[in-house]
């Protein structure tokens, strides 16, 4: 059965499909119309003549595309098997897989999935710079779960919105596919795939842990003229319990936010140059232990006003259920940190590498600290060897075999008179000595 009544499918496909049966040529746009409006059983006699299988409309959209549009995976799964292209983008570099996650639907993502299409870390075409000047939607949690979007900016501008975000870091960064996950259930499929929780956008790791990620702040005025600066801890896994900090994690509120709700701006409340403190960050490890609970490490606050900017120090430990603990740290313990790495084995997390206010740090070492997950304390480690000198945006791996762990990719500033280079080596920091080693790759 016609997944519309056969008198409501436009004359322009009928007699197109016509055309394709006798073996003529059939225009894009009429093949796509047929892909949207036809059965799959019908769709099936399309595509055993001559069509334009990849060929693209003039936004760039694809055959695939219009099957995922079409909610029907049959569509999808029998486009696939006949050779269609998933890894083709349309003019947002938005893929099929992009569009079943913009959409929410469920069971294209897991076909895709399944399939084993690229999720936005290694595209397989080249991918176009974004313009990050232009006017951006930042998502906010009302723009998350279950009524969001078309309803309000729509589904292309909030891809192009979180696209224009990450350009104003890198252009040409590619955007993994579960930056743009509209529910915990497609957010599953891709944890499932082993992509990081700290690749999914802030409000979609907050409902995951449990939180209310809705936006509001309820404290009082005098609570937040009180305790809504950031504050160092006195000792070594300082508990903070601070009405404000708990506010804010809980909401994923910015201090932008905190700024607006209490009309508080420099003049009136907290001291000058001191940040507001925020949970919306960038450049978090976020990583899950044995028993359950995610530990977040540092991260950076990056977003007007620039009196905010802040990179963090301090370690929340989540139970996924909607609690948590704040741990602080003075600074000469453990420094501020942002795009770093953790590293679990057996009761420590091995924070290696980082970007922090790099204008005061050596370039020449690497930090490394880790922190114990019984007492909550960090303690740096002192390493020698050849080590890849201030490290960020780096991925690391634990050889239990070598006992070591395993340094790739990422940027590396070498020298504070230029910029940051992307690294191409392996680095091995053997831990049973401590010592770094460069391997060539």
């Amino acid at each position: 059965m016609d997944l519309m009544p056969a008198q409501e499918i436009a004359m322009p496909v009928l007699d197109n499909t016509v055309q394709a049966v006798l073996g003529q040529p059939m225009s894009i746009g009429a093949f796509h119309q047929a892909v949207e409006q036809l059965s799959p059983k019908r769709l099936r006699k399309v595509l055993s003549r001559v069509v334009p299988l990849n060929d693209q409309d003039d936004a760039g959209v694809t055959a695939l595309m219009r099957a995922v549009r079409s909610g029907n995976v049959d569509k999808i799964r029998l486009l696939l098997a006949c050779g269609a292209d998933p890894e083709l983008t349309d003019h947002l570099d938005r893929t099929a897989l992009d569009w079943a996650v913009s959409r929410d639907f469920i069971p294209g993502i897991e076909l895709l999935l399944n399939y084993g299409v690229d999720r936005g870390y290694h595209p397989k075409y080249p991918r176009r710079p974004m313009d990050a000047d232009l006017p951006v939607f930042e998502p906010g949690p009302e723009a998350w779960g279950e009524e969001m979007l078309p309803q309000t900016i729509g589904r292309a501008l909030l891809d192009i919105s979180i696209r224009k975000l990450a350009a104003q870091e890198d252009p040409f960064r590619p955007i993994p596919a579960i930056g743009m996950v509209r529910s915990l259930a497609a957010l599953q499929l891709f944890l499932d795939e082993g992509d990081p929780l700290t690749d999914a956008p802030l409000f979609a790791r907050c409902k995951y842990l449990g939180l209310e990620a809705n936006g509001e702040i309820h404290c009082s005025r005098d609570e937040y003229l009180e305790s809504g600066a950031r504050v160092f801890g006195k000792t070594n896994g300082e508990v903070i319990k601070n009405p404000f900090y708990t506010d804010m994690v809980h909401s994923a509120a910015s201090a932008t936010t905190a700024r607006f709700h209490f009309e508080s701006w420099l003049e009136d409340c907290l001291p000058e140059g001191t940040p507001i403190w925020s949970n919306d960050r960038v450049g978090i490890s976020l990583t899950r232990l044995a028993n359950g609970n995610w530990v977040q490490i540092g991260g950076q606050y990056d977003d007007a006003p620039e009196y905010d900017y802040c990179v963090y120090n301090d370690v929340i430990e989540y139970d996924g259920r909607g609690e948590f603990t704040i741990y602080g740290y003075p600074k000469d313990v453990f420094p501020p940190t942002d795009h770093h790495s953790a590293t679990l084995i057996n009761d420590h997390l091995y924070v290696i590498g980082g970007l922090g206010d790099f204008i005061d740090d050596d370039l020449q070492q690497t930090n490394v600290y880790r922190w114990n997950i019984q007492s909550k304390q960090f303690e740096q480690v002192v390493t020698q060897g050849q080590s890849p000198q201030q490290l960020f945006k780096h991925t690391a791996s634990y050889d239990p075999h070598r006992q070591a762990i395993i340094i790739s990719g990422g940027k590396r500033h070498t020298d504070v008179s230029k910029p940051a280079e992307c690294n191409e080596e392996l680095f091995v920091l053997d831990l049973r000595n401590n010592t770094w080693s460069e391997v060539k790759v």
